[in-house]
């Protein structure tokens, strides 16, 4: 069995962090009262990142997802790494 470095630690212990923010980001969003209803969205998970797919893409979805994430959560959206894929769009693809 191998141990962490401490230089690992806070990497190691951000991806956890990131990972509890996502729990509760998932449990907002499938609610009686959240996007997986009206938009048809669902959060797809990688590791401590996501994509949200919806069926109904569009300014109300974006701008929940930005209050939740940021004036909730007090998460920074990352808006280099940040963007809305039209996925039936000739060329489309998730990096």
């Amino acid at each position: 069995m191998e141990s962490a470095t401490q230089g690992d630690s806070p990497r190691q212990c951000a991806g956890l962090l990131r990972n509890v923010y996502l729990h509760w980001f998932d449990k907002l969003l499938h609610r009686a009262d959240g996007p997986a209803q009206w938009a048809g969205a669902k959060l797809v998970r990688y590791a401590d990142d996501f994509v949200v797919r919806a069926r109904y893409p569009g300014t109300r979805l974006t701008g929940w997802m930005e209050t939740k994430l940021e004036d909730w959560l007090k998460l920074e959206i990352n808006g280099e790494k940040t963007r809305v894929v039209k996925l039936k769009e000739e060329g489309a693809r998730l990096r």
